[in-house]
């Protein structure tokens, strides 16, 4: 059982052909993307090109959100439009390529595990109850208490806070509206 926060200096920034990737975790910890043994990976990415291929991640399903812009997605046949925080589920060995250059959200999930990914606009407060294997966290804004287990702090714009094997009812609560993003992995 733990209640981990991370910053921005704990996140890994790396060069991809089309941009920038941040990988804010992944797990276990010691595992590798480009070896492709890892259980999950949440990361953030910036797109600089007008058009850009996914990598293919075949025993793994995704999730994508932009941050920011619109993001324009073509799964083979299918063309999907997405606006900041509309999530789009696929499989990791879909033929996806991104069109426009934007900054996004992506969980990675081994197919062996249950992921998912949502979007929460609260006003004042949040309260909800965590019972999977791992909850993260990420926020959109600033200023946001995070109180669990009679831990708290206070977490800032692009956040994250990493929740392992608790059952634990957790408080967000901010000075206005605020946005996070919510992944649950089992």
């Amino acid at each position: 059982m733990s209640i981990r926060k991370l910053t921005k200096d704990d996140f890994i920034t790396s060069d991809w052909s089309g941009g920038t990737t941040t990988q804010v975790y992944i797990e276990p910890e010691n595992s590798s993307v480009a070896e492709q043994n890892f259980d999950f990976r949440i990361s953030t990415a910036t797109c600089e090109l007008d058009e850009s291929p996914f990598t293919p991640y075949n025993d793994y399903n995704r999730f994508i959100t932009p941050l920011d812009g619109i993001m324009r997605l073509v799964n083979g046949e299918e063309e999907v439009k997405l606006n900041p925080y509309d999530i789009y589920a696929f499989g990791g060995e879909d033929p996806v390529t991104s069109y426009g250059k934007v900054r996004d959200f992506n969980l990675i999930v081994n197919k062996d595990k249950y992921g998912s990914l949502r979007r929460v606009k609260f006003n004042d407060e949040f309260d909800f109850d965590v019972g999977c294997s791992t909850c993260i966290i990420f926020t959109m804004d600033s200023g946001i208490e995070f109180t669990a287990n009679g831990e708290s702090f206070v977490l800032n714009k692009m956040d994250a806070v990493i929740i392992k094997n608790e059952n634990v009812n957790i408080k967000l609560k901010a000075e206005d509206k605020a946005t996070v993003l919510i992944a649950t992995v089992s």
